[in-house]
């Protein structure tokens, strides 16, 4: 029963095609509420599982994973998609792209909760990729409006140059440690922390890729000013990026957390990026007089009390 909670990551594929095949405009907002509802309840049922047992959730021969992290955030991420489309529902009632929007928003949450369910480094950066492609086309979703172009233009190239970094990171530790597991790679971490200071560049430059593509995905200083700047972006894709998307530099750290502890000098730098961020951020959001992107610099400096 409690492998059913792995299909979660694939349930709003699911509703996208479904979506897809509808013409009535009622039926889409419904469906997408109603399969999101499910996933919502998998999600709970999960942390429940994994809180009373103790015992994570694997499958699909180890690539997803169902854990502490997961019991956290999942529920999180389906309860906050609910409330997003439920919002959208009559938001984007009388925009062009109505069944565009929905699909687009069922392909993001999906390499979300790919994201946050990986087990392996592979799956880690095919959702990385997924989720930059999806933001991008939901950023620029007023294809009539050529600063929200630009705009997404600008956050786009941003995200590439994070995944570019990923997936440099990702053949790295491979070839360092042989491994695409992150179960496996925790535990040599682990081990490896416990037998003293580390002395390796490769682990040191490993880390520092991993922290620098986290802190342009959560829209760190100097990698910010691709969040302000999607003020143009409808209000429902402004709520996902500020309450969801940014906060995946977060989960990477977190899953990446034993690999810190053999870099302390990556955790100084993430500590006082994270400071400068949290300090300018909310002073910058003071002084802009729009509100989106007001909003926007609100953000920014919660992240950098994340990193930091």
């Amino acid at each position: 029963m409690e492998k059913l909670v792995l299909f979660i990551p694939f349930i709003p594929i699911m509703i996208a095609i479904l979506i897809g095949f509808l013409n009535k405009k009622e039926l889409m907002p419904k469906v997408a509420i109603i399969f999101s509802s499910i996933v919502a309840l998998l999600g709970l049922y999960g942390t429940y599982y994994v809180m009373s047992t103790g015992e994570d959730i694997d499958g699909f021969g180890g690539y997803l994973i169902f854990n502490e992290l997961s019991a956290i955030l999942v529920p999180y991420v389906a309860i906050l998609g609910l409330v997003i489309r439920k919002y959208s529902t009559k938001y984007m009632w009388d925009e062009p792209g109505y069944k565009r929007f929905f699909i687009l928003l069922n392909f993001i949450f999906s390499a979300i909760y790919l994201l946050v369910m990986s087990n392996n480094l592979i799956i880690l950066a095919i959702a990385w990729q997924l989720m930059s492609i999806s933001l991008y086309l939901l950023i620029t979703f007023n294809v009539e409006s050529k600063s929200a172009i630009k705009n997404g233009g600008w956050t786009m190239l941003v995200h590439k140059l994070a995944d570019l970094l990923f997936i440099i990171a990702v053949i790295l530790t491979y070839k360092t440690f042989g491994s695409f597991e992150l179960a496996e790679l925790s535990e040599k971490w682990l081990l490896m922390s416990q037998s003293g200071p580390i002395d390796n560049p490769m682990i040191y430059a490993i880390g520092f890729l991993f922290l620098f593509a986290a802190m342009m995905k959560s829209a760190i200083i100097p990698f910010h000013l691709w969040l302000p700047y999607t003020s143009e972006a409808p209000t429902p894709v402004s709520a996902l990026m500020h309450a969801g998307v940014v906060n995946v530099g977060g989960i990477l750290l977190n899953k990446m957390a034993f690999l810190l502890l053999l870099t302390p000098a990556v955790l100084n730098v993430a500590f006082v990026m994270g400071l400068i961020t949290a300090i300018f951020a909310s002073i910058l959001m003071l002084a802009v007089s729009d509100i989106k992107r007001s909003l926007g610099y609100s953000t920014v400096g919660q992240m950098g009390y994340m990193i930091m």
